[in-house]
């Protein structure tokens, strides 16, 4: 303690006390409204708007920290307005978002550029809406900048009954409902079973989703053992494709719906999306959670706030179980495929798992009417397995137009892909295992 203080007194001229009250003191000034750079985050450059320098350079976690000290500067029900802080979120989701806040920087300098030569000066108000729209367009804002601020859960997510913004926003990215996922579970087995070429098969198809998780909230976990299965990845850090791929490790049993149950009973009242990487059942978590049907006490408890989308990857399960999959992801309105051992085309997993998980929100929500409508015309045909938890849906999908979309009659009919799915399948670039 005599060297900390002697250490303080010999570089500052003051004790460590002292120090540390100027060190509180300069901080608390920092934060300050007075030092606010302009009213509304949409008239100046995002990075400057968050409290940082003119191009200084940033991290997901950098921003994530700033954005929680700068809140009260445009927080309605501080020194803002409701306006403010939905452009406040839309600041910070850009810059949050390794490959938006890279566009973001990159588009900054070229306008710079621009108008130095033309001897003007940025619009900011302009430039942001702009950049704002074309990034909306690739489907890469996170719709989270249209929800009004309410109370958050521990983890930072806004909570499910936060209700939509009807003001009018500079963009034109659309206010969640509280239907809306919110928060996506990615959940990769690491089973002994899951070893060789299942696992790289399974890595293949997780490289293919990592645009999606650059722009959702999502958890990733690890299932393994009841007492090796853990969270690997928070939502709130850096996911990219090698330390993903790295830390899926197998060896062990499968503790899956027990596991999914516990990562998700603290937010019922969210909407969660479970999308499952696997190649077997549940052979560890305890009843009711065991077994092949373990996940009817998961979505009992969680009252149909889950949407699950499954790959099930190689020869483990029967048919007939491997349709109980295909039902559950039906029933929940995700999406669902069987690689097996013997295939090498990956297109199909393209085709049937990865596309629709790429989709925008609002199209996925098209797809998950279009599954639970063909899970009622099975269950009808009596081809399907009828779930006690199963709620109905009283609406039809509707296409990009607005009209019904229409779907083919009879027990073989497959089911329908709506035409953004078709454009995608269209475009992707397959590279075979």
């Amino acid at each position: 303690m005599q060297a900390t203080a002697n250490f303080f007194r010999r570089q500052f001229g003051v004790s460590e006390e002292h120090a540390r009250e100027d060190f509180v003191r300069r901080q608390q000034d920092r934060w300050h409204i007075s030092r606010r750079p302009c009213p509304d985050p949409l008239d100046c450059d995002f990075r400057v708007a968050l409290g940082f320098l003119p191009g200084e350079k940033t991290t997901r976690g950098d921003v994530l920290r700033a954005a929680k000290k700068v809140t009260d500067w445009y927080h309605p029900d501080k020194h803002g307005s409701h306006d403010t802080f939905i452009h406040f979120n839309q600041a910070k989701e850009v810059l949050a978002t390794p490959r938006l806040a890279k566009e973001y920087n990159e588009a900054v300098e070229e306008e710079k550029e621009l108008q130095e030569e033309e001897g003007g000066q940025i619009d900011w108000r302009q430039f942001n809406r702009r950049f704002l729209k074309r990034a909306e367009k690739k489907n890469r804002v996170v719709k989270a900048a249209g929800t009004t601020p309410q109370p958050s859960t521990s983890h930072g997510v806004p909570r499910a009954n936060s209700t939509a913004s009807t003001a009018s926003t500079p963009t034109s990215v659309e206010p969640e409902s509280a239907q809306d996922i919110q928060m996506c579970h990615l959940c990769l087995d690491g089973s002994g079973s899951m070893g060789g070429e299942r696992v790289q098969k399974g890595k293949k198809a997780l490289k293919e989703l990592q645009p999606r998780l650059d722009v959702t909230p999502t958890n990733v976990h690890l299932i393994s053992s009841k007492g090796d299965s853990r969270l690997i990845y928070r939502h709130t850090d850096i996911l990219t494709e090698s330390n993903l791929a790295g830390a899926w490790t197998t060896g062990g049993g499968t503790y899956l719906w027990e596991y999914i149950y516990t990562a998700t009973k603290d937010y019922k009242d969210l909407q969660h999306e479970i999308i499952i990487i696997t190649d077997g059942e549940d052979n560890h978590s305890p009843a009711p959670f065991s077994g092949l049907d373990g996940f009817n006490e998961l979505m009992n408890r969680m009252k149909g706030k889950i949407r699950i989308s499954l790959l099930l990857i190689g020869n483990s399960l029967s048919t007939k179980s491997a349709t109980v999959y295909r039902d559950l992801c039906l029933a929940t309105g995700g999406v669902y495929h069987h690689q097996a051992d013997s295939s090498q085309n990956f297109s199909l997993v393209m085709q049937n798992f990865i596309a629709p998980l790429l989709l925008t929100e609002a199209e996925r929500d098209i797809v998950a009417c279009e599954q639970k409508h063909e899970y009622e015309s099975l269950v009808a045909q009596g081809q399907a397995t009828a779930f006690e938890w199963y709620l109905p849906i009283t609406n039809g999908p509707m296409d990009e137009t607005g009209g019904a979309v229409a779907r083919p009659a009879g027990p073989s009919a497959p089911t329908p892909t709506p035409r953004r799915v078709q454009q995608l399948n269209s475009q992707v670039t397959v590279t075979t295992l």
